[in-house]
């Protein structure tokens, strides 16, 4: 199944990547990917995040194939607080625990940026990096420069 990941383009950032830094589904230390299986959640969730800032910075948007069976997150286990702005500590929770039971290289998850209602058609993805299957099931396939830059339409 194809996936994409939006990043932006600074020195050290690679389409595999990840930091130390903590967000909507891992604490601060344990490392996580997001991906999204369309290119336009990914760019939404970025774009909702940031805002007019992603003008100012260049962005890269590479494309995955993930092979092997996909966990699917049980929403009758989604806190009620799970899309709440800042991210709270019971979605951090849970993606932590997914990281550390090595049970899936993968989680499937809702987007804290879409309706629930949208899930599981339309979702984001937890990558761990760190399982030992990552590099069998994670396949790096292409980038491509992605510019959130309005161009001048007063000519139309």
């Amino acid at each position: 199944m194809k996936y994409f990941r939006l990043y932006e383009d600074i020195p050290s950032r690679t389409a595999l990547g990840f930091g130390p830094g903590g967000t909507r589904w891992n604490h601060r230390g344990v490392p996580m990917i997001y991906l999204s299986n369309y290119s336009s959640i990914a760019i939404n969730e970025i774009l909702s995040i940031k805002g007019a800032l992603v003008t100012k910075s260049t962005w890269i948007l590479s494309t995955f194939e993930i092979q092997g069976e996909i966990q699917v997150f049980d929403l009758a286990l989604l806190p009620e607080d799970w899309n709440s702005r800042p991210p709270g500590r019971t979605t951090k929770d849970i993606g932590t625990i997914f990281t550390r039971d090595l049970s899936s290289v993968c989680l499937r998850v809702p987007s804290a940026r879409l309706n629930l209602s949208a899930f599981p058609e339309e979702h984001n993805l937890l990558v761990n990096p760190l399982h030992p299957n990552f590099s069998k099931e994670v396949v790096y396939q292409s980038s491509e420069p992605f510019n959130f830059q309005i161009n001048d339409l007063s000519n139309l």
